[in-house]
């Protein structure tokens, strides 16, 4: 169920993302999603009921999304092109290793 929830708010946050491009300010949105995800996973450490823990991982995936996609866009723009698959590589290892 907790798994179910996180697909479902990566699912409306991917929606989302992608009916609002933004294309100002990425970085302050990854920072805020990541401000986000903590007060989350705060909420969610004091939690005691399955439902309360299903709407927290929904949050955290829509949250999620406003992390990764933003901050893979930057990477991905700021990084000559020669250089592409070392350094995603790397990026990729630091973020899911």
């Amino acid at each position: 169920m907790l798994e179910a929830g996180m697909g479902v708010g990566m699912i409306v946050g991917t929606i989302l993302l992608s009916l609002f491009i933004f294309k100002r300010n990425q970085g302050a949105l990854t920072i805020y999603g990541l401000l986000f995800i903590s007060l989350v996973i705060i909420l969610m450490s004091q939690a005691n009921s399955l439902l309360i823990l299903s709407i927290c991982t929904v949050l955290i995936g829509f949250g999620g999304v406003f992390i990764f996609v933003p901050f893979y866009t930057i990477a991905q723009e700021s990084i000559h092109v020669d250089m592409m698959g070392r350094v995603m590589s790397i990026v990729y290892l630091a973020s899911h290793g």
